[in-house]
C-alpha cells in the first residue's frame, strides 16, 4: 500500500495541504479526495491498476461515493466508476467509527458519540457497581472522559451539543445526595481528579 501511497500523491492530482497530495489510507480502507471528477477518476484508475499488478481487486460493492456540497446547490453528475462498475453516491458514510456527511455537518457523529456516552456510564453504574474506589475513578476516567474524535468536530448545531451536554450532565444532576459509592465518589473527586466533570457541575450549581 506504500507503493500506491506514493503513486497517489506523486500525481498533483487531488487535494493539497502545503503543496502535499492528501489521500487518506487505513489498512486496506482508503479515501481519494479529489475537487474535480475528471481527477477522481484518474486516482481510481491508478487504484485499479495498481490492484491489478498486485493481484487484487476493488470491492466497488463496498465502495461508495460522496460530493461535498456547497450550500443547498443540488448536483446532478455522471457516474465514477470502480472496476467498471458505477459508485454508489451516499450523503453519508462511516470512516473508521467517525460518521462523515455531504455538508460536512457533525450532527450526527455528536449524536452517535451521545448514544456511545450513554452506553458505557450505564455499563459502568451496572457492572462495577462493586468495585474500590480507586478502579471505580480509573474506570471512569478510562470510559468516560474521552470522546472519540471530538476534535474533529468543527460544524454543528446548537441543538446537537446541547443534548450532548445534557447527556454528559445527567450523571451530575442526581448525585449530590445519594447514596450510590459510584455516583458519590464522582460527587468527592470533582475539581480534583475531573476538571470536565468540575465545569459541568459549575453549570448545575443551585
Amino acid at each position: 500500500m506504500d507503493g500506491l501511497i506514493r503513486e497517489l500523491s506523486g500525481t498533483g492530482i487531488g487535494c493539497s495541504i502545503d503543496g502535499t497530495m492528501i489521500n487518506i489510507s487505513y489498512a486496506d480502507d482508503m479515501v481519494l479526495l479529489s475537487p474535480s471528477l475528471s481527477g477522481l477518476r484518474k486516482l481510481i484508475s491508478i487504484c485499479e491498476c495498481y490492484a491489478e499488478a498486485q493481484g487484487l481487486k476493488y470491492n466497488s460493492t463496498k465502495s461508495e461515493l460522496m460530493l461535498f456540497k456547497a450550500g443547498s446547490k443540488t448536483y446532478d453528475i455522471p457516474p465514477v466508476k470502480l472496476n467498471n462498475h458505477p459508485l454508489k453516491r451516499v450523503e453519508r458514510v462511516k470512516y473508521l467509527e467517525h460518521w462523515v456527511t455531504d455538508t460536512l455537518n457533525d450532527d450526527l457523529d455528536l449524536e452517535r458519540e451521545r448514544r456511545a456516552l450513554s452506553v458505557r456510564a450505564n455499563m459502568l453504574a451496572r457492572r462495577f457497581a462493586q468495585c474500590t474506589i480507586p478502579v471505580k475513578i480509573t474506570l471512569f476516567k478510562a470510559y468516560c472522559q474521552s470522546l472519540y474524535t471530538c476534535s474533529l468536530w468543527f460544524k454543528r448545531s446548537q441543538r446537537a451539543y446541547n443534548a450532548l451536554r445534557e447527556e454528559s450532565s445527567i450523571p451530575d444532576v442526581g448525585v449530590r445526595d445519594s447514596t450510590n459509592s459510584y455516583l458519590q465518589l464522582i460527587v468527592d473527586r470533582v475539581g480534583l481528579d475531573c476538571p470536565v466533570l468540575a465545569m459541568w457541575t459549575c453549570l448545575h450549581v443551585p
